[in-house]
């Protein structure tokens, strides 16, 4: 089962370790809900046969996604 505010993978991938890096210290998202308060990012393997790195980000703020449930 998904969860409400799961981590997706976004288009940003690198070939390199220190190149994702780069990346992800340039990137910020927003939520997509309010689109003011910045959401939770990591960096993961997309493929380990050919190494590829994606930057991973939640779609919710812990406040939204906290309406969310409540509600």
């Amino acid at each position: 089962m998904r969860t409400l505010n799961g981590f997706c993978e976004t288009s940003y991938t690198s070939n390199t370790a220190i190149g994702i890096k780069k990346i992800y210290e340039d990137l910020i998202f927003y939520c997509k809900n309010c689109k003011v308060e910045k959401v939770e990012t990591k960096m993961d393997i997309q493929d380990y046969k050919h190494p590829t790195f994606v930057v991973l980000r939640k779609n919710y703020c812990y406040k939204c996604w906290l309406r969310y449930i409540v509600n």
